[in-house]
């Protein structure tokens, strides 16, 4: 299950509390070929987890690859295609909606609404075709096809669908019982796991998944063999990773510490000084690979009642949460102490930023 301690309700509920600046992984990381190693990254507890065999273990992942696999934890609400941006929106009501805007330089201009409504999580694209999870719908499956002479919004399943992700242009995702399913080409859920599946990632043909039946562990699930292997003995939540190493927040106490498993090895590390409620949050900032730390406080705001205009002075600090990461482009969605909504920020590989929110773009 999860332990993210916010719900995004019309994905914009937040808590309000305090997000420090994100801090780089332990290990150096500005390349995922360069693997971390105990001596560099000084953890504070080191054990020998378990000895993979080779026969079933996670293939070595490519910076593209780490890239889809921290948006798909991070709920994925914008997607970057070429030159343009698609994403989540909000009307001056506070209303959501799906929009698109072009991207010309790294730089946002011509907003334009693809359908009202629609509070989009998990975003991904197969060729024409948008898919998501409608969180303004309970979450229900949608679909657009962008070719469409009028694209609109069309229900694919009307229930609770999470961590969606297409792949060889197969949609896999989890239904409404957190079981793991792939589309078949009538448009129905084929179940593929029947336990409750969290963070589940497919490639090269085997899942890293966590298994709620099995003490919230880590597992990779082969599926041409069916062979299915359990990687740790602890609760871990939100894996990355980065060359074959995976980083996750592991449960500790009523929170969480920063910790890696080496596939290669079995070597598992937990960092101590890393130590947080909620969810470590995996990010590229300066050309490294980060992670935020969160501290959320057990209330949860809503966002009610119409804005007082998107680029009002903010009360306090304000609190980001990663909704996209691309190789050159972030977007992080800014809040506010009491939990709402201020506005979203494309940041570039320089920390330089542009804020948007209502369709427009601050000046």
């Amino acid at each position: 299950m999860k332990i993210r301690c916010c719900v995004l309700l019309l994905a914009m509920l937040l808590c309000g509390c305090a997000v420090p600046a994100p801090a780089e992984l332990p290990a150096e990381t500005a390349e995922i070929a360069a693997a971390p190693t105990p001596e560099s990254a000084a953890p504070s507890e080191s054990e020998t987890i378990a000895t993979l065999a080779p026969v079933l273990t996670f293939p070595r992942t490519t910076r593209a690859d780490a890239l889809a696999m921290t948006n798909l934890m991070s709920v994925n609400r914008f997607l970057l295609i070429e030159d343009t941006l698609c994403g989540l929106d909000v009307d001056a009501a506070g209303a959501p909606r799906l929009v698109v805007w072009q991207l010309t330089d790294g730089q946002l201009s011509d907003c334009r609404t693809l359908v009202d409504g629609v509070a989009p999580e998990w975003l991904c694209q197969s060729g024409e075709i948008l898919y998501w999870s409608n969180a303004a719908a309970n979450g229900r499956l949608e679909r657009m096809d962008l070719a469409a002479e009028s694209p609109a919004a069309e229900i694919l399943l009307d229930e609770h669908c999470s961590f969606l992700q297409v792949v060889e242009d197969t949609l896999y995702f989890c239904d409404s019982a957190q079981r793991f399913c792939r589309l078949t080409a009538e448009g129905d859920a084929e179940v593929l796991i029947e336990t409750a599946v969290w963070y589940p990632y497919l490639h090269g043909g085997v899942l890293l998944y966590q298994n709620a039946g099995d003490g919230e562990t880590l597992h990779l699930r082969e599926f041409s063999t069916g062979e299915d292997r359990r990687l740790n003995d602890v609760a871990s939540y939100a894996p990355l990773c980065l060359d074959k190493v995976i980083w996750y927040s592991q449960r500790s106490g009523d929170g969480c510490v920063l910790a890696s498993l080496d596939l290669r090895s079995g070597r598992g590390e937990r960092y101590d000084s890393f130590t947080f409620r909620g969810e470590a949050q995996f990010l590229r900032d300066g050309g490294k690979w980060c992670v935020r730390l969160f501290d959320f406080s057990p209330a949860i705001t809503q966002l009610s009642g119409p804005l007082t205009g998107p680029w009002q002075e903010a009360v306090g600090d304000l609190y980001r949460m990663c909704d996209c990461l691309g190789e050159e482009l972030r977007v992080d969605a800014l809040y506010q102490k009491d939990g709402r909504l201020f506005c979203f920020a494309l940041v570039n590989a320089e920390g330089q930023e542009q804020r948007f929110v209502s369709g427009t773009v601050q000046e």
